[in-house]
């Protein structure tokens, strides 16, 4: 059985034409909500991101209120994960999408990032910002990364470079382990799907 999700660009109306086209409600989760699917302001799949987070971070010897975050990606999933994140007391110090990183070792305050988003069509619309931080989100400094965007975002040649004690992926594929030297990733990752979603969805509950 193969249930379809909304991925990089896509969303409700793209799953609507994919239920509607197989002739099943089932097939697709990611719906509208007249169709069966979720609310989309619930952000299920980055709320699924926010409590992995929030679990596996003792393990990685972080407290969650106190934790440094930078977010690749600020799309369906992305977006509603800097939400909970921040809203849960954590800094978010960096945010990139397909346009550009935004960093502010200070924190990035979540509705004025939305807002800017909004506005300029990419985060690094974004002000006030570090101009010279990175170029890329994993050249960024903090304790957790969330990956919520690009599939494979973390190859072989990358682990060198990285600093995080933590490794949450809302993305669809994982990370590799290590690079060809033996290093390898840090040792606290998790991962979150839309596995409950689609269950949900594929029950026929609606959302509330």
């Amino acid at each position: 059985m193969y249930v379809a999700a909304p991925d990089m660009a896509m969303g409700s109306q793209e799953m609507r034409w994919f239920a509607e086209a197989n002739g099943d409600r089932r097939a697709c989760t990611g719906k509208p909500k007249d169709l069966g699917g979720l609310p989309h302001e619930l952000g299920s799949t980055g709320l699924g991101v926010f409590q992995a987070a929030r679990v596996a971070a003792p393990h990685a010897g972080l407290r969650l209120g106190d934790a440094t975050v930078a977010v690749e990606g600020f799309g369906n999933v992305g977006f509603f994960a800097a939400r909970f994140l921040a809203g849960a007391g954590a800094r978010l110090v960096a945010v990139s999408d397909s346009k550009g990183v935004v960093c502010n070792g200070n924190g990035i305050d979540f509705e004025k990032l939305a807002e800017a988003k909004a506005r300029t069509g990419t985060v690094a619309g974004y002000e006030p910002a570090d101009k010279t931080c990175c170029d890329s989100i994993l050249d960024v400094r903090s304790d957790i990364l969330v990956t919520a965007a690009v599939p494979d975002l973390v190859g072989p040649s990358d682990v060198g470079r990285l600093h995080f004690k933590l490794i949450v992926e809302g993305s669809n594929t994982r990370s590799v382990l290590g690079d060809s030297k033996g290093r390898g990733l840090p040792p606290r990752r998790c991962a979150m799907d839309l596995a409950v979603k689609r269950v949900r969805e594929r029950m026929g509950k609606e959302g509330p």
